[in-house]
């Protein structure tokens, strides 16, 4: 099995149950279950990934009809405007001020001048969307949804 945003040269993971029947033989068994990214852990995951992931991600070509590939488009453009606002808040201030004075063209300027506004906004926007994925996490940790599987075993 192998995920689309695995590497290729991951052929196969071993699915949940074949790891706990392999630890099973040496006298391990599940102690707890935890579950991670079931919706604010994911956006913020996702949001913090890389430009050509969220492309390959919401892939609208990839739609099954003219439906689909709205929502794909759609959701395309969500998380490519918060990709923003995160990578934004992790720019450095004196890296966009020296933009702006080096900058010849007026239209280049207000650019990037406007990233230096923004960026108060943006660290904020961060800050509560990976505030949204602990609480998740927190709170929601044992039900069993999500994209990412912890298992804490114990021997016996």
């Amino acid at each position: 099995m192998r995920f689309f945003y695995s590497y290729s040269a991951n052929v196969r993971i071993m699915k949940s149950n074949e790891i706990i029947e392999l630890l099973l033989k040496y006298n391990f068994r599940v102690y707890k279950e935890f579950y991670s990214c079931q919706f604010w852990g994911a956006i913020n995951e996702i949001s913090k990934s890389s430009f050509s992931f969220i492309n390959e991600l919401f892939d609208y070509r990839r739609g099954v009809n003219i439906n689909a590939k709205i929502k794909l488009f759609l959701l395309r453009v969500i998380f490519v405007t918060i990709f923003c606002f995160v990578k934004l808040s992790s720019v450095r201030n004196v890296i966009i001020l020296d933009k702006v004075k080096m900058s010849e063209n007026l239209i280049k300027k207000l650019t990037f001048f406007s990233f230096f506004l923004f960026k108060p906004i943006s660290m904020i926007f961060g800050g509560i969307l990976s505030l949204f994925s602990f609480i998740e996490w927190k709170l929601r940790k044992n039900e069993k949804n999500g994209s990412g599987q912890y298992l804490v075993f114990k021997k016996l």
